[in-house]
């Protein structure tokens, strides 16, 4: 995960709350925050997580650990955005291996020649990712990636874009970008990377970039 941001982000600053305290001096002026397992796999985080996010206006969060999020990010997630966890893939008793699914990006993103899928050895929680339920009612919320089969018959929803109330946006995918794979790695490998930004770039209203 680390490796992965700190290629495409320059500027990047990592930040373990567990011993380095996230005070208003640190955070202040800064316009991503991003959230991964490294982080979410501890629980007891969420208050730093959720002081963060009160500075910070836009959050990526990128792990199957979103279940570990605040609880005040999860409720609005569900109540106001009506965008529910489906669940962890090997709970949801799908005959499909998660080796044999491949992502669908939605018409704005970029696409990939070959197939994207998961390789499931990020981290040990990678071959388990996390999916959404995005309800017809959702408000300011889109999903913009899925898993799918062969056949493109299954539809599962990993990857969600959320516009904030107050201004700002949640981009969330329930396992880490590091873990995507592409068989072409040289066609397709800046796919994760444009994938990422294009999350927290596009306009929920006109599909363009903001």
């Amino acid at each position: 995960e680390v490796n992965f941001y700190k290629n495409i982000v320059k500027d990047v600053k990592l930040m373990n709350p567990s011993f380095q305290e996230l005070n208003k001096k640190e955070l202040s002026g800064r316009n991503t925050l991003i959230v991964g397992s490294g982080v979410l796999q501890d629980a007891s985080l969420s208050t730093h997580i959720e002081k963060a996010m009160k500075l910070i206006p836009n959050i990526l969060i990128a792990s199957p650990h979103v279940r570990n999020m605040p609880a005040t990010f999860l409720d609005e997630l569900t109540q106001d955005h009506h965008v529910s966890i489906h669940g962890r893939f090997n709970d949801l008793s799908l005959s499909h291996k998660l080796t044999d699914l491949h992502f669908i990006a939605r018409y704005d993103f970029e696409q990939s020649d070959d197939f994207v899928r998961l390789k499931g050895t990020t981290t040990l929680e990678s071959q388990n990712p996390l999916l959404f339920s995005v309800g017809v009612d959702r408000y300011d919320c889109e999903d913009v990636l899925d898993l799918t089969d062969k056949k493109e018959e299954l539809r599962l929803k990993i990857g969600i874009i959320c516009d904030r109330k107050y201004g700002g946006r949640y981009a969330i995918l329930g396992t880490e970008f590091s873990d995507l794979f592409i068989t072409d790695s040289d066609r397709d490998s800046e796919i994760p990377t444009q994938w990422l930004r294009r999350m927290l770039s596009t306009d929920l209203t006109t599909g363009g970039e903001e």
